[in-house]
This record gives C-alpha cells, sequence and structure tokens, in this order.
C-alpha cells in the first residue's frame, strides 16, 4: 500500500508540473467480478465504490463497454445480473464471437482515429470522407435493427441447450417474439 501512495503522489505531482488544474484523490475499492459464459468466454466486470458516491460499473469482457452509475449495492447486483442474462442468451447465437470482433474492431478504430487526427497530417477531405463512411455503417445498423429478424433470446437460449438445432431454435425464437407482440 505505502508504494501506491507514493506512486499517487509522485503521480499527482508531475501531473501538476504538467499544468493539472485539479486533481481529486477520494479513496476508492475496485472490484473485479468473472463469470463463465464457456470454456473459452467470460463475462468480466469493474466496479468502483467510492464513499458517499456512485457506484461506476464497466464490463471489461468479452469487449469492453461502460454500464453506468448506481447508487447502491442492489442497483449494482441487479445491473450486473441483467447484462449477464443477456449475453449469456446472446452467446448461444451462431454469430457472437463474429458480433464481438466487429465492437472489438470498432473500439479499434477509437484509437487508430485518434492516432490519425494527433499524428498526421490528413490530406483535404479525407475526414469528410471517413465520416460518410461511418454515416453509411450506423445507417446499415439502423437499417438492421429496424428489419432484421426480432427474436425471443431467452427461448433461443432454451432451445439451443436442450439440444435443438441452430436453425429450429432460430424459427422458435422468431414465433415467440411475434407472440410476444400480439
Amino acid at each position: 500500500m505505502i508504494i501506491n501512495r507514493i506512486t499517487e503522489s509522485m503521480a499527482n505531482t508531475m501531473l501538476r508540473q504538467m499544468g493539472a488544474v485539479e486533481i481529486k484523490n477520494a479513496p476508492a475499492y475496485v472490484n473485479k467480478v468473472k463469470f463463465k459464459l464457456d470454456g473459452d468466454t467470460n463475462a468480466t466486470y469493474i466496479y468502483e465504490i467510492k464513499e458517499n458516491e456512485v457506484i461506476y460499473l464497466n464490463r471489461v469482457r468479452p469487449y469492453a463497454i461502460y454500464l453506468g452509475e448506481y447508487k447502491d449495492e442492489q442497483e449494482l447486483v441487479s445491473a450486473i445480473k441483467e447484462d449477464l442474462e443477456m449475453l449469456k442468451e446472446a452467446h448461444v447465437s451462431p454469430h457472437f464471437r463474429q458480433y464481438v470482433n466487429i465492437v472489438q474492431k470498432m473500439q479499434g478504430l477509437g484509437g487508430q482515429v485518434e492516432n490519425l487526427f494527433m499524428n498526421v497530417a490528413t490530406p483535404e477531405g479525407s475526414m469528410d470522407h471517413l465520416e460518410k463512411i461511418l454515416d453509411v455503417l450506423a445507417e446499415e445498423i439502423d437499417r438492421l435493427q429496424e428489419y432484421g429478424h426480432e427474436m425471443d433470446l431467452k427461448t433461443f437460449a432454451k432451445k439451443v441447450q436442450e439440444g435443438e438445432k441452430m436453425e429450429d431454435a432460430y424459427k422458435e425464437a422468431q414465433l415467440a417474439a411475434e407472440e410476444k407482440e400480439k
């Protein structure tokens, strides 16, 4: 612990020398929670609890996403439970690995764009071109959400776990989603 406090103090001193206008030091408990989705895939969460403040929650595996702020342990546990249940249901999809790869690539693009912005003098129109490509991608995602097949993931997960063929489980999940809409 003493090494961490010394490291923190040294870092804060250097940051002040760099011109930091505020450094707020609040002791916190950082917790890492891991759940197995299968032999190769984990759902891992990091939450940070500060005295008299909100609880910050992030999922870091299978891909990183900020899940929000919660006022107490019940809200935190409920949020993790809900997210984990959705991941478990989505995990049985034949497209799960591909989806995770797409999300990870998109997150990696954020770092690449920042590197481009910070380190490269981009030619006239290049940023406009990139923005148009992203607009097309966003439109395609919207189109898939609007016209893709709705399905009840709980039904899908249950049928797959019962040993049904993927195609049959998918069809039953679509029918279950249609029934819910009625």
